[in-house]
């Protein structure tokens, strides 16, 4: 087994940091714009959900008539985990190998995640965060991004600058 297979198997039993994100109650209310590209194609999603600063970072939760979702970065480590038709569990860890997990209720799959860069802005009125990353599966990889945004509607003294 080479080096990178090494890497790929220990992130096989390694999430993160091991805590399971919970978006739980309160926040500021925001409105959420999704972007995520994938062999040369992109989907934009956009909803309403809250905004709280939690762990040293920011958690972003929502909720939509296909399911709902928790988004959790430092600008070091994310996660991001979603319910509804399709199930998702995906952390990163910047340089490092991670594991994800997702698919169809009995019908679960998952993938070695290789992180290329966590960015996460704060602003006054909004948080912006950015995921390069390349999902390993056993027949190839694909090269990934996602970029969230999350625009607070509501007036708060929480995020000034």
């Amino acid at each position: 087994m080479n080096g990178e297979d090494k890497k790929k198997k220990t992130a096989e039993r390694e999430c993160g940091n091991g805590k399971t994100v919970n978006g739980g109650e309160g926040g500021v209310k925001c409105a959420i714009s999704l972007l995520t590209e994938a062999g040369g194609k992109k989907a934009l999603i956009v909803r309403r959900g809250a905004l709280k600063m939690a762990d040293g970072g920011v958690i972003v939760a929502y909720e939509g008539e296909d399911g709902s979702g928790v988004f959790f970065t430092d600008g070091k480590r994310a996660e991001w985990t979603g319910e509804g038709e399709m199930r998702a569990r995906l952390c990163f860890d910047k340089e490092k190998f991670t594991r994800g997990e997702f698919g169809l209720p009995g019908l679960d799959g998952g993938a070695a995640i290789e992180t290329h860069e966590i960015a996460l802005k704060i602003k006054t009125d909004q948080i912006s965060a950015e995921i390069n990353y390349t999902l390993h599966f056993d027949y190839g990889s694909e090269k990934m991004r996602v970029k969230l945004i999350a625009r607070l509607t509501e007036k708060t003294d929480v995020f000034a600058s």
